[in-house]
């Protein structure tokens, strides 16, 4: 799922090893000894999983790339640098059409994801009350920024 840093880079791990006909456990294995260490790639446009909050679930998103960026992928450590920041895709769900902004940046410590889309509801029921459904939209909106400890705040009220 790439709703972190982390799910989105083993989006962009299979989809490397995918292209180089690989399975991503061993290149040598594979046949393709002659792949150097590093590979350096434009991102393509590729399919994923993202929580929909229109759908109110998880759904297949098509991934495309708005900013023609490059990456590094170390495959024997199969760690990947973005080589310039920021890099910014568009996220479109297939089943209801919702669109979500993927902004990868250099946060205040490290790189970060921040996952923006064009609705915000976040878990809400049509039966919940007015004020739990604006604490739930906030907590959602606190956390697709990578704000986990303002959006557990949230939840907390919302539960309470």
């Amino acid at each position: 799922m790439i709703d972190n840093l982390i799910g989105f880079k083993e989006a962009l791990i299979n989809l490397t090893n995918t292209s180089c006909g690989g399975t991503g456990s061993n290149p040598a294995r594979n046949g393709y000894s002659s792949i150097p260490q590093t590979i350096s790639r434009v991102v393509e446009a590729f399919n994923n999983e993202l929580f929909c909050p229109k759908c109110g679930a998880p759904r297949n998103y098509s991934v495309a790339p708005i900013t023609s960026n490059h990456y590094s992928l170390d495959i024997a450590s199969k760690q990947i640098t973005f080589n310039e920041l920021p890099h910014l895709y568009k996220a479109t769900c297939f089943q209801c059409k919702s669109t979500a902004l993927l902004l990868i940046y250099q946060g205040p410590v490290e790189v970060e994801l921040a996952v923006l889309h064009d609705t915000y509801s976040g878990c809400i029921t049509s039966n919940a009350p007015f004020e739990v459904k604006y604490y739930i939209d906030q907590a959602f909106r606190a956390r697709s920024v990578g704000a986990v400890s303002a959006a557990m705040a949230m939840y907390r009220s919302a539960l309470e």
